[in-house]
């Protein structure tokens, strides 16, 4: 590799302007680089799970939530009603908000004397001040179950406030109008914000924060070490310059390219700090090692090079195409990806420019005094050095022994490792992105929407069964909290005024019920305009990832088994005799399940 250390001395006022300048090109770059907080849009926009979680944002509104929890010693107060419907009026005259639920907005349907009235829990235009009038609102509200534990606790001490948002509004500015609305209008009162814009935005400010710190603390670790080990200004600059320098260019092609900082490429900048900085300090120890007065920095510079030139090259290579494997490896997360990739570019510039930039700089240079004491010796006579050199000589055995038991060990456990997901156990006790979580968790037993889809005709009361058969299914399971469909509307609109809660046999009747919800905005989150698709809304209770796939695998299984069969009308007088009792069988089962449907309601228990 003669020619190699040739060409770089030749070339190298080429080599030291050509880099500058391309340092500045780049370094504007920086100038474009955008963090994104956004974990869904990490993921495969191609992915069947990402196109349909997309969809039900656009035709329902159901993914851009944004939560705020007020907190005071009674939410039944006039005071405090009028504070919520304060807020709630503010929320929706900020841009891109698609409709807001509250207690002063949510639709109410109960019996009255005059049969059936549908109208706004609490009249925004008339809030209560008696008393008397204001416990029998907390009473009926807080025993209503479609009510207390969902948009207010059961103890009325919180209350949610539901914003649903366009999905093309921009987040940021979604959830700083809605803050500024909310703090000047709570009147004291505690208030909790969550929500997926939300968490992007506090995740967004924390990545922020995590760069600003970690990287003065990562050069400041090297800066230490380097000068530990050669007690030269240059011997800790030029190594360190060269992979800030590779940063710039890693960042700034970022930034030329729109690639954004996710919270796995964030930490780019650290890595290669602290990966980058070993090509340059193995040709700084080799240069010292071989310079002196008689040989000269030109000839030191060349003799280095060709001794550590290759090893520098190889080491670069093999940890490139570590973190390139991870751009190649056909991840589904393009933040790891991104990562992958553009690490492993600047890890080839840092390599690149250990063996180019450097040298060149170091070539012009004088020898260092602190170079030619190194050179003079052949063994280093620092005490680590020694240490570690006697410690490796006199405990080969040991040293074996101890490594070839950590291997079977680590071997053993690792089909122990349990995959976890839980994103806030990331963050700080104290996050406003922890606070909120636990108080929904806690509060409202809600920590983790989901949606399942129903696609038929919607009006079809054979339809409308087997979609509250799906939902009680759900509700069922220990890792669910909540449920809500059009299916159980219709039942609960049916039970007002039949006083059965079930769905009705007739699609006239379904249809007669579904008129009297016409226009609400209620009807638009539960079933898309042409009646030929509708959500089942859920929400787990924990954050467990194993809880999570554990239910996701048996409602995917009871979908499987119990939904996978077309249903056919059947003229009953053309069966013969033994069909007829197959019909009668299934006609047993579909009313004793709407029997025990109607218990559960009802809070009754069948044995």
């Amino acid at each position: 590799m003669k020619w190699f250390p040739e060409s770089v001395i030749r070339f190298r006022i080429v080599i030291i302007v050509s880099v500058a300048l391309i340092t500045i090109f780049l370094a504007i770059g920086l100038t474009r680089v955008v963090i994104n907080s956004d974990l869904i849009s990490y993921l495969d926009t191609e992915d069947s799970t990402v196109q349909l979680f997309n969809h039900i944002g656009e035709q329902y509104g159901g993914n851009n939530i944004i939560m705020v929890a007020v907190e005071g010693e009674d939410i039944f107060t006039h005071e405090a009603l009028t504070v919520i419907r304060d807020i709630t009026e503010s929320c929706h005259t900020v841009s891109g908000v698609m409709s807001v639920t509250s207690l002063t907005d949510i639709l109410d349907m109960r019996d009255t004397e005059y049969g059936l009235e549908i109208k706004r829990l609490i009249n925004k235009n008339d809030i209560p001040t008696d008393n008397l009038e204001l416990e029998a609102l907390r009473e009926y509200t807080l025993g209503r179950e479609m009510y207390a534990g969902k948009i207010i606790s059961h103890d009325g001490r919180i209350t949610l406030i539901t914003i649903r948002t366009h999905p093309d509004a921009d987040d940021a500015e979604l959830v700083t109008g809605i803050r500024s609305n909310v703090e000047r209008l709570r009147n004291g009162y505690s208030v909790y914000y969550g929500g997926l814009p939300v968490q992007v935005q506090e995740i967004g400010g924390l990545l922020t924060e995590d760069i600003v710190r970690l990287i003065p603390i990562v050069v400041l670790i090297v800066v230490f070490v380097l000068f530990l080990g050669f007690r030269s200004l240059r011997a800790v600059t030029l190594p360190l310059g060269v992979v800030l320098i590779s940063t710039v260019w890693t960042l700034g092609a970022m930034g030329w390219f729109g690639v954004e900082l996710s919270m796995v490429s964030n930490i780019t900048p650290i890595v290669l700090v602290a990966v980058g900085s070993a090509y340059g300090i193995h040709f700084v120890a080799k240069y010292r090692e071989d310079t002196n007065r008689k040989i000269g920095n030109v000839e030191g510079t060349k003799l280095a090079l060709k001794d550590v030139g290759i090893p520098i090259l190889l080491t670069g290579v093999t940890t490139l195409i570590g973190f390139l494997s991870l751009a190649i490896g056909g991840s589904l997360l393009t933040a790891i990806a991104d990562f992958g990739l553009f690490t492993a570019i600047g890890v080839g510039v840092a390599t690149l420019l250990s063996v180019t930039l450097l040298p060149a700089i170091f070539s012009l240079l004088p020898v260092s005094a602190a170079a030619q004491r190194t050179g003079k010796r052949i063994v280093p006579k620092s005490w680590l050095g020694r240490f570690e050199a006697g410690l490796v000589l006199r405990g080969k055995v040991p040293i074996l022994l101890v490594a070839g038991i950590l291997t079977i060990i680590g071997l053993i456990r690792i089909p122990d490792l349990e995959t976890e997901v839980n994103m806030l156990e990331y963050f700080p006790e104290d996050s406003e992105i922890r606070t909120t979580s636990n108080l929904l968790k806690d509060r409202f037993a809600s920590a983790l929407p989901f949606q399942v889809i129903i696609n038929g005709d919607i009006r079809d009361p054979l339809v409308l069964k087997q979609m509250l058969k799906v939902e009680k299914y759900i509700q069922a399971l220990p890792e669910v909290e909540s449920t809500q469909s059009l299916a159980d509307l219709i039942a609960e609109l049916n039970y007002i005024i039949t006083g059965r809660w079930a769905i009705p046999e007739t699609r006239y009747q379904v249809t007669n019920l579904l008129f009297l919800l016409e226009g609400e905005e209620t009807l638009s989150r539960l079933v898309n305009d042409d009646y030929n698709e509708a959500l089942i809304h859920a929400q787990f209770s924990s954050l467990n990832t194993k809880a999570i796939l554990s239910a996701s695998e048996q409602i995917g299984s009871y979908l499987e088994s119990e939904l996978n069969t077309t249903l056919t009308r059947i003229e009953y007088d053309l069966l013969s005799i033994d069909e007829q009792e197959i019909v009668r069988d299934y006609q047993l089962q579909d009313i004793a399940e709407n029997i025990c449907n109607d218990a559960s309601n009802r809070e009754l228990l069948i044995e």
